[in-house]
């Protein structure tokens, strides 16, 4: 599953470059819609990001990411939630950044958690959102042709 999002054709087009911008962008309080296995948590600067919020819907997704977190002694610094990302269980305003990557395509409801992440941020804050779409690039439009059947069936659905 990982190898689907950061193995070497993701790296070859830079994917992996774009969801490293946004991760890295993250200060204060942060929560990321979609953890899954949790293949993000290196990429957080824990000097910047105080508190590490993780939502994901699965338990078993959610579990691969405990793993990640107690493999990389995390425990005090990243919380891991099963919820819904259009019914977000946090107050509004509560969170200084937002980050989800390659997550809003499997959502069902990606209309509903756009509102969402606008009510939990806080209102300084900043989301960032790194998602698939259609490229205008030739080569990479292939790419994405050639491998989008295969990433609905076995990976993400999208």
């Amino acid at each position: 599953y990982d190898k689907l999002e950061v193995g070497e054709l993701a790296k070859a087009w830079q994917l992996s470059d774009l969801r490293q911008t946004a991760v890295s962008k993250a200060a204060g309080r942060t929560l990321e819609i979609g953890i899954g296995t949790g293949i993000n948590l290196e990429l957080y600067d824990f000097d910047r990001v105080t508190r590490l919020t993780g939502l994901d819907i699965s338990e078993g997704m959610l579990d691969k990411s405990k793993e990640r977190v107690s493999e990389k002694n995390l425990g005090e610094r990243v919380e891991l939630v099963q919820g819904d990302a259009a019914r977000l269980p946090f107050e509004s305003n509560s969170f200084d950044t937002v980050i989800v990557t390659y997550a809003l395509c499997v959502i069902p409801d990606a209309e509903s958690s756009l509102r969402e992440i606008a009510r939990v941020l806080k209102s300084d804050g900043s989301g960032y959102l790194v998602e698939h779409i259609s490229s205008d690039f030739k080569p990479l439009a292939s790419y994405q042709s050639l491998i989008s059947p295969f990433i609905a069936q076995f990976g993400k659905g999208c």
